[in-house]
C-alpha cells in the first residue's frame, strides 16, 4: 500500500469572481456550455450550472449531491450530511455564497445543510480532494460552494406533490451604480420514517428570505453584501422531539481594482445557528466570522494570490458554557500557464495559543493533443471543535488538528466526437483522526487517534455530449477503499455506479438518474445492504413558463442510508417556473 494519498485540486487560472463575498474562492476556466451544465473537466472540479439543476428539479441538497461522482449523500432522519471521497462529513467544507456552513455548537462541527432553500441556487462548485491551502479549516475531503443568484427578472417558481409543497420568489432591481435582489421560499416536506418503521412524521417546514445587493463607486471600486435568514421547523431526527432552527448568513465585501492588473479585497461574513429542542429543554447555538484581506496580482505574467484571514468560533450549548476560539492564516496561491501549467499553494494557520499547522498544494497539468493529464499533491486540516475540546462528559482541550496527504492523478481522452473518457486514481492518508473513544458504559473522551485512516481508489467514467436526442449522458463507477484503525470506514461503499441521461424528447427535457450504492458498514458493525433507484424528471417549456414533473425512486426501493432510519418511498410532484 503507498503511503501517500487523495484527490488533487486542478487550477487552470486563478482570480476571484464576482460573486458576493466568495472568499479565498479560486475561479477555474472550466465554464459549462448550455447543453453541458455539468462537466468535470479535471476529474477534481465539478461545475452544476442552473441549466441542469433545472432539468434535475431536485428539491434539497440531498438530491443534488447524491449525482455526484466522489460524494455520497446520506439523509439520517432528515438530517442531511455529504460524505467525500470516503471521508467523515465533518471532513468536508461547504460553502453558501462563500460562507462556511460549519456548524461550531455540534461535536463534529459538521455543515448545517437542512435549513437553505435550492429554489434559488443558480450553480454549485465542488471539488475533491483536500483544499486547505485555499479554504482553511476543514477542507480535508473536499470543498462544495453553493451560489444562489437573483435576477432582474423576476422569477416565482411553484412545486407541489405528494408530501410536498414549495413556492419562491426572486427579483432585483438594477442600474448602473447599483443592484438591489430580494427573494422568498417556504416550503413543507414529509420527512423519513424513523428507528426501522413506515411511520412518517410531521412536515418538516422551512423558509428562506435573502436579501443582497452591489453598489458600484466609480469603475474601481465595488461593494457587495448579503443577509440571508433561514427557519426550520421539525421533529429531530429520530427521536420524540422537536426542534426550531434559525440559520442567518450574512457578509460584506469591498473590492478595490489597483494599477497593473492588481486588486485588493476586504471581506467579513459570518452566520449565525441557533437551535431550541422541546421549548428550551436543549440549546446549541453556534457562532462563526470570517475576516478576509486578499491581494491579487500579476508577477512577471503569473497570477499571486495571498492573504490574510481571521477566522473565529463561538458557540454555547446544554453541555458547556459558552466559548470561544480564533484562528489566523496567511495564504499564498502562484499560478501560471506555460509548457507545463501549474499551481502552487501554501496557508500556515496558528489556533489556540500554542498549535499551529501548515497546509500545501502542487498542481501539474497538461493537454497532450487530444489527451489531457494531471497529478496534485496536498495536504488539509481540520482543528479541534469547541465541543470536542470543552464538552463537560468527553471534552479534551489537548486536542491537535486532523491533517491529510494527498496524492492524485487524472486521464481524460477527447479524440471522439462528442465523448468525453476519464479516469482518476487517487490515494491519501489521514493523520491524528480526532474520534471518540469509549473508556466504558456510556463514557469516553474525544482522543487523537494514532492509526493512520488509508483511503485510495479510482473512477472511471465517460461522457456523450450534443448528441440529436441526446442533450447529455454520463456513467460512471467509482471504486473507493477507506480503512482507520477500527476497520473499514463507516457508511462509505466500495463501490458506486452512477448513470445520468437527459434526453430531447418532443421538445421536452427528460432526465433519468440511476444509481446503485454498494454494502456498508454502520456503527455497531451493522451491515447495510446495497441499493439501487431511479428517478424521473419532465421539463417542458412554453415561452416564459415550464412546466415539470418529477418522481423520486420510481420503483419504491426499501433502503437505509444510516441504520435505523428508513427512506421515503415513491416520492412524486409538479410545478412550473416563470420569468417575469
Amino acid at each position: 500500500m503507498k503511503k501517500l494519498l487523495v484527490i488533487g485540486l486542478i487550477i487552470v487560472n486563478i482570480g476571484f469572481s464576482a460573486e458576493v463575498v466568495k472568499l479565498k474562492t479560486i475561479t477555474l476556466d472550466v465554464k459549462a456550455s448550455s447543453s453541458n451544465g455539468y462537466y468535470d473537466k479535471h476529474n477534481n472540479f465539478s461545475y452544476i450550472d442552473s441549466g441542469i439543476l433545472d432539468a434535475w428539479v431536485e428539491r434539497d441538497s440531498h438530491g443534488v449531491f447524491k449525482r455526484v461522482t466522489g460524494i455520497n449523500a446520506v439523509n439520517s432522519g432528515g438530517t442531511k450530511t455529504v460524505l467525500m471521497n470516503g471521508m467523515a462529513s465533518n471532513q468536508a467544507k461547504v460553502l453558501y455564497r462563500g460562507v462556511d456552513l460549519f456548524d461550531a455548537s455540534t461535536p463534529q462541527g459538521t455543515p448545517y445543510l437542512d435549513a437553505f432553500s435550492m429554489m434559488n441556487i443558480d450553480r454549485i462548485e465542488i471539488i475533491r480532494g483536500a483544499a486547505s491551502s485555499y479554504y482553511g479549516n476543514s477542507a480535508v475531503a473536499g470543498v462544495i460552494n453553493i451560489v444562489p443568484s437573483i435576477k432582474t427578472d423576476t422569477t416565482c417558481a411553484v412545486l407541489l406533490g405528494d408530501r410536498y409543497y414549495s413556492g419562491s420568489i426572486k427579483s432585483a432591481l438594477k442600474s448602473d451604480w447599483y443592484r438591489f435582489g430580494l427573494a422568498y421560499s417556504d416550503s413543507k416536506q414529509g420527512q423519513l420514517s424513523w428507528m426501522d418503521s413506515d411511520v412518517e412524521r410531521d412536515l418538516e417546514k422551512k423558509r428562506s428570505l435573502e436579501i443582497d445587493a452591489d453598489i458600484s463607486f466609480g469603475d474601481k471600486t465595488k461593494l457587495s453584501t448579503f443577509f440571508s435568514e433561514n427557519r426550520l421547523d421539525s421533529d429531530l431526527d429520530g427521536f420524540n422531539s422537536h426542534v426550531l432552527a434559525n440559520h442567518d448568513l450574512y457578509g460584506i465585501k469591498v473590492n478595490q481594482e489597483l494599477d497593473n492588473d492588481s486588486s485588493v479585497a476586504f471581506s467579513y461574513n459570518g452566520s449565525t445557528i441557533i437551535r431550541d429542542y422541546d421549548s428550551g429543554s436543549s440549546i446549541f447555538n453556534g457562532y462563526l466570522n470570517e475576516l478576509d484581506i486578499k491581494f491579487n496580482e500579476k508577477f512577471r505574467n503569473k497570477d499571486l494570490v495571498w492573504g490574510l484571514t481571521r477566522r473565529t468560533e463561538k458557540a454555547k450549548t446544554t453541555w458547556f458554557a459558552e466559548k470561544e476560539q480564533a484562528d489566523i492564516s496567511f495564504y499564498n496561491i502562484f499560478s501560471a500557464e506555460s509548457v507545463i501549467n501549474y499551481s502552487i499553494g501554501s496557508r500556515f494557520a496558528t489556533y489556540t495559543s500554542d498549535k499551529s499547522v501548515f497546509t500545501y498544494n502542487a498542481s501539474l497539468w497538461k493537454k497532450i493533443s487530444d489527451y489531457e493529464l494531471k497529478l496534485n499533491y496536498a495536504t488539509g486540516y481540520r482543528q479541534p471543535t469547541l465541543y470536542e475540546k470543552y464538552d463537560s462528559f468527553s471534552g479534551n482541550i489537548n486536542l491537535n488538528a486532523e491533517t491529510s496527504r494527498i496524492l492524485d492523478f487524472g486521464l481524460a481522452y477527447q479524440g471522439i466526437d462528442n465523448v468525453i473518457l476519464r479516469t482518476n486514481v487517487f490515494s491519501s492518508v489521514v493523520n491524528s483522526k480526532i474520534d471518540w473513544i469509549s473508556t466504558g458504559a456510556w463514557t469516553g473522551n474525544y482522543m487523537n487517534i494514532t492509526a493512520d485512516t488509508l483511503i485510495d481508489g479510482y473512477s472511471v467514467g465517460a461522457d456523450l455530449l450534443d448528441l440529436p436526442i441526446v442533450k447529455k449522458s454520463s456513467v460512471e463507477y467509482v471504486y473507493t477503499n477507506s480503512r482507520n484503525d477500527s476497520g473499514q470506514s463507516l457508511r462509505v461503499p466500495k463501490q458506486k455506479i452512477t448513470l445520468d441521461l437527459m434526453f430531447d424528447v418532443f421538445s421536452c427535457d427528460l432526465s433519468i438518474f440511476y444509481t446503485k450504492v454498494g454494502s456498508r458498514l454502520d456503527v455497531g458493525n451493522v451491515a447495510l445492504p446495497s441499493y439501487q433507484t431511479v428517478d424521473l424528471s419532465v421539463v417542458k417549456n412554453f415561452g416564459n413558463i415550464d412546466l415539470f414533473v418529477k418522481a423520486i425512486n420510481v420503483f419504491g426501493e426499501v433502503y437505509q442510508e444510516i441504520s435505523g432510519y428508513n427512506t421515503l418511498r415513491n416520492v412524486w410532484y409538479f410545478g412550473l417556473k416563470t420569468t417575469i
